[in-house]
């Protein structure tokens, strides 16, 4: 994961819990704990074995191996002199960026806060000073008009302004969360966990991602002559080098493409189904291609940071169906001919699963795609639920393995294929240990269900 700040700064940490801390220390190259050392016990001294691996026993006394550095400074030195020049200097010097002609210039010296770029006159900003400007004056809070605040303009679609006209939206149009786009990772990420799922039918996380997502590409589907105008000549461009399910997506789309001025661009369509609302049919799809251009990129700056946009965005459109994470680069070499475009599944669920509890249906939503058929017979031959992705720790408390499942009442564990060197920690204590192969679905030449029914003692019989 990319840092998005250079400093996190936790003030009072000892008012931080840990969860909000491990969630945080990923937005920032370095971090400050500022508060009495005494009392940051819940951060540096939880118990949890996780915790304790990640910053060592002692944090005060030895640095976490690896990643960025960790300071703890007491009450009286963590506002002094130097560090507010540190933090002071993280937005009036280093590289600036223009979001209206995308230009890059370096400031060695300390400069203004506000810098007009040479090539167009606008506003430059500094990296980190923009990602706060973008969480306080977001796109869906200003309307796309001008900032009284700040005077940024906010945009969508990597700088392109948002048209008032959409703002006469259908009321039945998918609408996007707010601030659904500045949010980091780890955040999304946690806010997904913490949503409960409603069985293997649907995710409300999941559903909240795809309205987003659709928000996005209903921005940027043309509304004027002029744009569809513009939009069909930009399509034009592309259509020769996108994939199959691109260039031929049939009928009930319209065309939604981003500005094409830089090097990140969406190239897609949007589906019409989605003028009444989320899609809950079988097989909707949203096909579109969200393009890393490396071509288009003046220098190294400038090509990082469209690349952080780039994965930053397929956070919320990979949600789509049809919408795939690509390169202009591999475009042009055919490195997706050959793939398959996966769509959304149906709602109604194979009739063997209604007869499952709720806990075996928690598990099913729980585990990997492949692994799912094989778990829905071991439930009807009479298995035990498993406990999915455990870890097998020593009486210290310290983790010695991983693994896909395990039923711990008969000491059976199911390795992946990429675990199958921790095969020998669970075999030494004692567990029946079964390795699937890259596929995911056999296990010592036949159905990794069957193996593991074997080793539980259990019988699956197959229809022909």
């Amino acid at each position: 994961m990319v840092p998005t700040f250079d400093l996190v700064v936790f003030d009072e940490a000892s008012q931080v819990g840990l969860a909000h801390a491990l969630a945080l220390m990923p937005l920032g190259r370095s971090y400050l704990f500022a508060g009495d050392p005494q009392q940051l016990s819940p951060v540096v001294r939880s118990s949890a074995t996780l915790v304790q691996r990640w910053l060592g026993s002692s944090p005060f006394s030895k640095k976490p191996a690896g990643g960025s550095s960790v300071c703890f400074l007491d009450e009286q030195s963590r506002m002094a002199e130097p560090i507010c020049g540190l933090v002071s200097h993280l937005f009036t010097t280093g590289w600036r960026f223009c979001t209206s002609c995308h230009h890059m210039q370096n400031l060695t010296v300390e400069a203004d806060t506000y810098v007009a770029c040479p090539s167009c006159g606008d506003v430059m900003w500094s990296d980190g000073q923009w990602r706060v400007l973008v969480l306080v004056c977001h796109a869906q809070r200003c309307d796309g008009r001008p900032c009284r605040k700040t005077g940024y303009r906010p945009g969508v679609a990597f700088g392109q302004p948002v048209p008032t006209q959409r703002g006469k939206a259908p009321a039945a149009v998918p609408r996007a969360q707010e601030k659904a786009f500045t949010q980091h990772a780890v955040a999304t990420l946690l806010h997904w966990l913490a949503t409960p799922a409603e069985g293997p039918a649907g995710d409300p996380a999941v559903e909240q991602l795809q309205r987003n997502a659709l928000w996005l590409g209903y921005l940027m589907v043309p509304d004027t002559e002029q744009e569809k105008s513009a939009c069909e000549h930009q399509l034009g461009q592309w259509i020769h080098r996108l994939p199959a399910h691109v260039k031929e997506p049939g009928k009930g789309f319209a065309p939604s493409l981003s500005k094409g001025s830089g090097a990140c661009q969406q190239v897609g369509w949007w589906p019409l189904a989605a003028a009444k609302g989320l899609p809950q049919e079988a097989g909707w799809m949203a096909p579109g291609v969200l393009v890393l251009d490396e071509a288009k990129a003046d220098d190294e700056a400038a090509l990082h940071f469209a690349w952080r946009q780039w994965l930053h965005l397929f956070n919320t459109t990979q949600s789509l169906p049809g919408m795939w994470l690509v390169t202009a680069s591999g475009l042009d070499h055919q490195d997706y001919d050959g793939l398959r475009t996966l769509q959304a599944s149906a709602a109604a669920q194979p009739a063997t699963q209604p007869s499952l509890n709720g806990a075996w249906l928690e598990v099913l939503d729980s585990v990997l795609v492949p692994l799912k058929p094989g778990m829905v017979r071991l439930a009807q031959a009479g298995a035990g639920i498993p406990e999915v992705g455990p870890e097998l720790a020593d009486d210290k408390g310290r983790v010695l393995a991983e693994a896909e499942l395990v039923w711990s009442a008969a000491q059976v564990a199911v390795l992946r294929s990429d675990q199958a060197d921790m095969a020998q920690a669970w075999a030494a204590q004692g567990w029946t240990v079964l390795c699937l192969d890259e596929d995911l679905t056999q296990c010592t030449a036949q159905p990794w269900e069957a193996a593991a029914a074997t080793a539980l003692g259990l019988t699956i019989e197959y229809q022909e």
